[in-house]
């Protein structure tokens, strides 16, 4: 009777770890479809971003002429960029139930090691370009203020201590060689960027797909995720 206790202690044991992965996987499933919404629309982000700088770059060029209102949220669309790090990804339920868990959760070794590539490096790795796009603005901000610059941001201020009409602000800082060389720059940066973003988005597609396999292997139910944006570069 001893054995058959001990037995079933372990068989409960046992059973507890598996409930517990199969829980943490469709949660983690779950956070991975997330993490690839916020990483598709930060791809956007930064193509529109692109795209405005480009628009900035030929009116300074005097390839083409923009609006006042343009050229002004144009400028913030550079300052005010929207980015994907750790910060924001969904990590609670592989710090708190795998990586923090007190034991092996994951008895695969294979799906264990995807989930910390995605978790432990990839996510790192981009809280470091986050720090960098954070330092780009701060440090472009400020090169606009000391070259005499300002942006309209709906506050009447800077307009009533400033001598120039806003037009001939914005009109100096799109001549200016300093601002501009800013702005130009960031293309580069952002290329590099959504390198890492497509990177990021195909250890997300691996890792959901690896669950999935899992799933399927052991019968367990589930809603299929299926991504349909695909990164252009």
């Amino acid at each position: 009777s001893v054995v058959v206790a001990l037995a079933g202690d372990r068989y409960f044991a046992h059973q507890e770890i598996l409930d517990q992965q199969e829980s943490s996987l469709k949660d983690i499933y779950v956070d991975l479809q997330k993490d690839y919404a916020l990483t598709c629309s930060t791809d956007v982000a930064s193509k529109s971003e692109i795209k405005e700088i480009i628009l900035l770059l030929r009116h300074a060029s005097r390839d083409s002429v923009l609006n006042d209102s343009t050229i002004n949220a144009n400028f913030y669309g550079i300052l005010e960029f929207r980015y994907f790090d750790r910060t924001v990804a969904n990590t609670i339920n592989y710090d708190s139930k795998i990586k923090y868990a007190g034991k092996q959760i994951i008895q695969n070794d294979s799906l264990s090691h995807i989930l910390a590539s995605y978790y432990e490096q990839r996510l790192n790795n981009l809280s470091l370009i986050t720090e960098s796009r954070k330092d780009y603005s701060f440090n472009f901000e400020r090169i606009i203020s000391e070259e005499s610059g300002y942006l309209d941001n709906g506050v009447s201020f800077p307009h009533g201590i400033s001598k120039k009409p806003f037009a001939v602000v914005l009109e100096e800082m799109t001549s200016n060689i300093r601002i501009m060389s800013q702005v130009s720059g960031q293309i580069g940066f952002n290329q590099f960027h959504r390198n890492v973003l497509k990177n990021t988005s195909d250890l997300q597609k691996s890792s959901m797909a690896a669950i999935e396999a899992f799933f399927d292997d052991k019968g367990i139910e589930y809603e299929k995720f299926n991504p349909s944006y695909e990164f252009d570069l």
